[in-house]
């Protein structure tokens, strides 16, 4: 019997969706054309066995990208049927002691697409690399933050303006414990510089949350370390959640929250105050926002 292990989500449109799910028999997508009500299983990809760790849309388009991660090696495919064939546009050989379990497409207004990428220096040290694509995914370059820590991941890229994206470094401090920070591109994602604020022990779990006003929240397992920024990410205030963020995002002028003890928070005063309107049995949700 084919079960599902992992499910990662993305929006098309105003009203159409993507899923991919892992499953014993290989990766199944399904599509969704009325808000994520009911979904329709569009292939069964057998070819495809390594874990997804995301799915993506270019909007208003056809094309529908995974990114896949098994022990050692990442890989990105493409669609341009929706969802039906897939081609292999991109693959490294990464560092086994640091794989991906989770990651996300980010599309630029430009129509750039950026998402995360492990590539190994040695067999000690994972140096994590932006991944960038200005054909539409057809091909991938792929351009290193300009740390020289021990990054192992970095997360949640998103484009708080024209061409500024903002996304999170987690690297290494010593052997037992870890650091976040902030990474700034004004480029669109060719350079990289790091506002100045360390999260130290942020968590497994980062985000950003950007309102209609521009005002842009970091926040992390660690609620001790949230942050917010005025200005497009150039400098940074801490603020504290009433939890543990596992995710955050953000509709217009609300705040949408889950946190590590399964539960979902809203705040409509930019943080200020919260309010529990569901429990979940994951902590970790791909929220779609139509």
């Amino acid at each position: 019997m084919a079960v599902p292990t992992n499910t990662r989500v993305a929006k098309k449109d105003a009203t159409t969706a993507y899923a991919a799910l892992n499953y014993t028999d290989g990766v199944r997508i399904y599509k969704s054309n009325n808000c994520g009500v009911s979904w329709s299983r569009i292939s069964i990809q057998s070819s495809i066995t390594d874990t997804v760790t995301a799915v993506g849309v270019i909007p208003n388009t056809d094309t529908v990208l995974l990114s896949t991660c098994s022990n050692d090696t990442w890989k990105i495919y493409k669609s341009v049927d929706g969802g039906i064939n897939f081609t292999l546009t991109g693959s490294r050989t990464v560092y086994t002691g640091n794989g991906i379990t989770k990651s996300a497409f980010c599309v630029l207004g430009s129509g750039i697409i950026i998402t995360e990428i492990p590539m190994p220096e040695d067999n000690t040290t994972g140096n994590f690399y932006i991944c960038r694509s200005t054909d539409s995914g057809s091909s991938w370059s792929y351009i290193r933050l300009g740390s020289s820590l021990r990054p192992f991941s970095v997360m949640n890229i998103i484009e708080v303006a024209t061409g500024i994206v903002l996304a999170t470094e987690v690297y290494y401090l010593n052997t037992w414990q870890d650091m976040a920070r902030v990474a700034r591109s004004t480029d669109s994602g060719l350079t990289w510089s790091f506002p100045g604020y360390t999260a130290v022990s942020p968590g497994p779990y980062t985000s950003y949350a950007q309102l209609s006003n521009g005002k842009i929240f970091w926040a992390c397992s660690t609620h001790v370390y949230n942050l917010y920024s005025t200005n497009l990410g150039a400098n940074w205030t801490s603020w504290q959640a009433p939890f543990n963020v596992a995710r955050l995002t953000s509709t217009k002028n609300r705040l949408i929250a889950s946190t590590t003890d399964s539960k979902i928070y809203i705040s409509d005063d930019e943080g200020t105050t919260w309010q529990q309107v569901a429990t979940t049995s994951n902590p970790v949700i791909d929220f779609i926002l139509f």
